[in-house]
């Protein structure tokens, strides 16, 4: 009572500001989650409903929100309302492309049917999600989902062509690296020209990270037959890891 109290009372003081109804709405959907032993019942409906509701203010007032979306979206899911559940989470990741915990979520619903065989719902497909996160090219997480998606539906040069631009100006976001990475390294055989000059530009991108530039060396040494550049890659990858006996052997 004193916690909703309290969130109450911020809401009044800040209400153009999404903080309070995330604190309340949050609690609220916690506790219908509790409510029965099981989430499940007049109680946990009811507390539920507040919830939906104070998400909802709380992106009218100060929205749009991903957060509160995010919360929304969650709360609809536990009423078996998975239609507007997503339709939350693509507002989520339209309110914010970075906001990793929607396209966790659709990824999840996406798999989930997989495992259950069942129809994927629409706009959760890898179809859906790659044409949801192209609207967003300058963002390293919206990018990286789509490569994601694109290396599934064996489409790796297209993967690269979309996560390597975002990487230009957000080189320090691991996953949309590591995803880049993956890629590149499938086409070492099939594409080498490519797989080299990504892994040229993801050294551009991070040129602190060892791995663009041990892979590098590792496609000259094996596949090109390019020895100078081989060692000068893997040069550059052992300033960066010293301490790594596999690269340091490599070297050698």
């Amino acid at each position: 009572v004193e916690a909703r109290k309290a969130y109450d009372e911020q809401i009044a003081k800040f209400p153009k500001e999404p903080g309070g109804y995330l604190r309340l709405g949050n609690k609220l959907s916690q506790e219908a989650n509790a409510a029965g032993g099981n989430g499940y019942g007049p109680e946990a409906e009811k507390l539920r409903a507040e919830a939906i509701a104070c998400y909802t203010l709380g992106n009218e007032k100060a929205g749009p929100d991903a957060e509160l979306l995010y919360g929304k979206g969650f709360a609809l899911e536990w009423q078996r309302k998975r239609g507007e559940a997503i339709e939350c989470y693509h507002a989520a990741v339209a309110a914010d492309p970075d906001f990793e915990k929607a396209w966790r979520r659709m990824f999840d619903i996406q798999a989930g049917a997989i495992q259950k065989g069942s129809p994927i719902p629409e706009p959760v497909t890898p179809a859906a999600l790659i044409t949801l996160a192209k609207k967003f090219p300058k963002s390293a997480t919206a990018a990286m989902w789509a490569a994601y998606f694109l290396k599934n539906e064996r489409k790796a040069e297209e993967a690269l062509k979309v996560v390597l631009p975002a990487l230009k100006k957000h080189g320090e976001h691991a996953g949309a690296f590591n995803q880049a990475s993956a890629i590149a390294w499938s086409l070492r055989q099939s594409n080498t020209r490519l797989a080299v000059e990504a892994y040229e530009q993801l050294y551009a991108c991070n040129p602190f990270s060892a791995d663009a530039a041990n892979n590098l060396g590792m496609i000259h040494r094996d596949i090109t037959g390019r020895y100078q550049d081989s060692l000068k890659w893997y040069l550059a990858a052992v300033e960066r890891a010293p301490e790594s006996q596999d690269i340091l052997n490599d070297c050698a």
